[in-house]
């Protein structure tokens, strides 16, 4: 499908204007963009999310909530940008997404989730779209669903296999021109851009954290940082409270831990690393556009997948999937790629042309055109 080719870069993939009816409103009144609770990796799930309905404010969308469970930064992050925060679970209570619709009458909806929420048309919904991290039929099964993003860098479907007639895939959106990340971390790029810069005196490891990871292979990755070289080793977890103490308890030593820390602390993290060793996840995104040397670290042979488009960029390293579990293969890998320089400068200068810039508001581009072409009918 010529969708998912690799587009000409003197092709723009701007929508165009849509000539409305007098009396069509060019924009929605209410916008929602809502973070399905089941989500394990919230702190990374809410920069994303707070970077499109910052987008949607920047558009002049006079109304904005973000609906998501609570973190750290919340409500504090959203107040600062004239967002809307609700709470999905307020007194331990679970709120249907039904319900949140109702309450906020929105007549456009982004929703950030694995499976599509159940709920019955109402009249004021014109545009209700999904955003996730893979492509799947049962995304785009329902004709509820205006649309499907699907930021970054994403393995194509088996077109032999899908259940969809080919037309279907015209409403759906992939690519990393569509990555949404806060304005913040694009208002202060001056260390980010100064690719020259070798690495800092006192060497700092992050290993970010935002999926479900065995704490002894955490421990064995912690033990072959420490044999590979001196420096402080910081653990970024984008996990629940409760994954967290229980990942934390499993090591021992000196570890700087970081969960959930203000949007700031945790971009400034991100910046002063000198080596970002991240299993696959959101916060992969954040540490490319920070331009930062990354070492990747799947699980499994699809995740590995998803990394190596990464590496062929030239952005990443990739450690095989199966032998992140065997600590001598790990410590070699480690040992040859921490301590050359030439692979970090390039590693440093590739990764910022993965992440194209824009992509929240690109994104807010592409919703907003297709509502206006709703609200035209």
């Amino acid at each position: 499908m010529v969708f998912w080719k690799k587009k000409d870069k003197n092709h723009s993939s701007s929508p165009q204007e849509i000539q409305l009816a007098p009396g069509t409103p060019a924009r929605p009144d209410h916008v929602l963009v809502w973070i399905d609770a089941a989500y394990a990796d919230l702190p990374a799930r809410f920069v994303r999310g707070l970077a499109l309905a910052e987008a949607f404010r920047q558009a002049a969308v006079p109304n904005v909530t973000l609906a998501c469970l609570p973190t750290r930064n919340l409500p504090g992050a959203a107040e600062e940008r004239n967002i809307h925060w609700l709470n999905i679970r307020p007194n331990g209570a679970p709120v249907l997404f039904s319900e949140i619709l109702e309450t906020t009458q929105a007549d456009l909806v982004l929703a950030d989730c694995l499976t599509p929420p159940r709920f019955q048309p109402t009249p004021w919904l014109a545009l209700f779209a999904l955003i996730s991290d893979s492509y799947s039929d049962s995304l785009l099964a329902s004709s509820a669903v205006d649309s499907l993003l699907l930021p970054g860098l994403v393995s194509p479907p088996v077109f032999a296999a899908l259940s969809l007639p080919p037309s279907r895939m015209a409403d759906c959106f992939h690519g990393t021109r569509y990555l949404p990340l806060p304005a913040l971390y694009f208002a202060d790029k001056a260390k980010a851009d100064d690719a020259s810069a070798g690495p800092p005196e006192e060497k700092r490891f992050l290993i970010a954290v935002s999926v479900h990871v065995n704490p002894d292979s955490i421990a064995m990755l912690v033990e072959c940082l420490r044999e590979s070289g001196t420096g402080r080793i910081q653990i970024l977890a984008d996990v629940s409270q409760t994954a967290a103490d229980r990942l934390r308890d499993s090591l021992a030593g000196d570890i700087e831990w970081l969960h959930d820390p203000p949007l700031g602390g945790r971009w400034q993290i991100i910046r002063e690393a000198s080596w970002i060793l991240s299993y696959p996840g959101l916060p992969v995104y954040e540490c490319l556009l920070a331009g930062q040397s990354v070492i990747l670290l799947p699980r499994s042979d699809p995740e590995e997948r998803i990394c190596r488009l990464v590496e062929s960029r030239g952005a990443a390293r990739v450690i095989p999937a199966q032998i992140t579990s065997d600590k001598e293969k790990l410590k070699t890998c480690l040992n040859g790629w921490l301590h050359d320089e030439t692979l970090y400068q390039n590693l440093r200068q590739n990764a910022r042309e993965v992440v194209e810039g824009n992509g929240a508001r690109n994104t807010v581009d592409i919703l907003l055109n297709r509502f206006r072409h709703r609200k035209g009918k």
